[in-house]
């Protein structure tokens, strides 16, 4: 076991076979991946990495199982088959993102664009588009998991939804879940927001709801926290609107859409023979001089916003005319969602 300290969650205690997956050398790689891409270039403080999220949601995993067993212990005892869940659910929680390419999902967009212009690629070819398919590659060949751990594994990822482990690191039922929380707390406090979200409450009222009769299972939470998942909410779509979709970050990716033109036969070749070392090699440094070699006057006038593409009229579209304050609990949950204040 090793302690490691982090900016969010503190002294955080890693077991012996988390600690070697982490040590491997494509784990390493997520230092040089920014948790947001080209934010960096508008937020200063925007520059933390895929590497401190993963371990947060390692974090966030071990501490929301622990509240499970310690809150409803005999629904763990009386299925034998829920250990090797509770023990593999916080290793995928940290290789969640080990998939993610430079920049995170804008190297997906890239890859993505590219396949569309090509026809006859291969189908095990259009799935390294995704970085959920390439964290899934990793697994199936990392050699840190058996047969049966990565058919769980695939389930967890992939599976759908119907039971509560399906939902805790992935819900698409809802926004609630540990990915989502780990990079909303860490995005704002590397950019300096200040606002807060109290994880540990909606953590505290949270259960396992069993359906014995449809065969499934899921969180739930207590109407005493309606108001801080609301507050999430809201939370979340700042972020979106003002953060993640910042018109001055889309301007510096659109400027680099014509070296990535210039260089499409190289992605081309490497979606038609995909390579995994190859893929480990690319940082969000050494992607973007592969962009933009030799350095040039393309370089110092990328770097420096000297720009000489108009401004990208998508931006227009990316503008939501959603209204937070709009929000009300079933618009984004149904009523299953919650359980009374008197179960808790």
């Amino acid at each position: 076991m090793k302690i490691i300290h982090d900016t969010i969650w503190g002294d955080i205690e890693v077991d012996d076979r988390a600690l070697h997956i982490i040590d491997s050398l494509c784990f390493q790689r997520l230092h040089s991946i920014r948790q947001l891409g080209f934010c960096y270039r508008v937020f200063p403080g925007a520059s933390h990495s895929r590497f401190s999220h993963s371990l947060g949601c390692y974090f966030l995993a071990k501490r929301w199982i622990h509240h499970f067993q310690q809150q409803q212990g005999s629904f763990f005892s009386n299925h034998s088959h829920q250990h090797m869940i509770i023990d593999l659910l916080p290793l995928v929680a940290l290789c969640h993102d080990i998939g993610h390419g430079p920049f995170s999902h804008w190297f997906d967009t890239i890859l993505s664009t590219i396949a569309k212009s090509r026809e006859g690629l291969s189908d095990s070819s259009l799935l390294w588009c995704s970085h959920e398919q390439r964290g899934w590659y990793w697994f199936q060949h990392c050699g840190f998991f058996s047969i049966v751990e990565l058919s769980i594994i695939q389930e967890m990822l992939f599976g759908p939804q119907t039971q509560w482990y399906h939902q805790l690191i992935f819900n698409s039922r809802s926004f609630l879940d540990i990915d989502k929380m780990d990079y909303l707390l860490r995005d704002l406090h590397h950019l300096g927001i200040q606002k807060k979200i109290d994880v540990s409450r909606i953590i505290a009222y949270s259960r396992i709801c069993v359906h014995p009769s449809q065969n499934t299972s899921e969180i739930t939470y207590s109407l005493r926290v309606s108001r801080d998942i609301e507050d999430l909410a809201h939370l979340r779509h700042y972020m979106y609107s003002e953060v993640y979709h910042h018109p001055t970050t889309r301007r510096f990716e659109s400027e680099l859409w014509s070296h990535i033109q210039q260089k499409q036969q190289f992605f081309l070749d490497f979606l038609s023979s995909p390579s995994w070392d190859q893929f480990c090699l690319w940082t969000d440094d050494s992607f973007l001089m592969f962009l933009l070699h030799p350095p040039s006057s393309v370089w110092n006038s990328w770097h420096c916003r000297q720009w000489t593409q108009p401004k990208p009229s998508l931006l227009d579209s990316q503008k939501s005319s959603f209204d937070p304050h709009s929000i009300t609990l079933p618009t984004f949950i149904s009523s299953s969602f919650f359980f009374s204040q008197k179960e808790i």
